[in-house]
């Protein structure tokens, strides 16, 4: 399956990201609310299905333009693992 994924560089769009958050089991956030999350990370991906353009997954580094940060990654379930793998082996790319 991981042939059918691909990393993008940049956040998904505000709908895929909230549609993720309610799908991996964050808290659900309204359209407002969910708007300043993908804008104001440091860094951010997207994993998609290139076969239909659905996003699966995303990864995004928040940090306090101090001393810490941390790495959220929403993903489905069904993919979880291999959307993380696919993240965790490209971060070192990510601008």
């Amino acid at each position: 399956m991981e042939d059918n994924l691909r990393l993008l560089v940049g956040p998904p769009p505000l709908a895929d990201y909230l549609g993720l958050r309610a799908e991996s089991g964050l808290s659900p956030k309204t359209v407002e609310q969910g708007q300043a999350g993908p804008t104001g990370s440091w860094a951010g991906v997207r994993v998609v299905q290139p076969d239909t353009g659905e996003v699966v997954g995303m990864g995004r580094v928040i940090a306090d333009g101090g001393w810490y940060s941390s790495v959220s990654m929403p993903m489905q379930v069904e993919v979880a693992n291999l959307v993380a793998q696919l993240i965790t082996s490209k971060i070192a790319d990510i601008p």
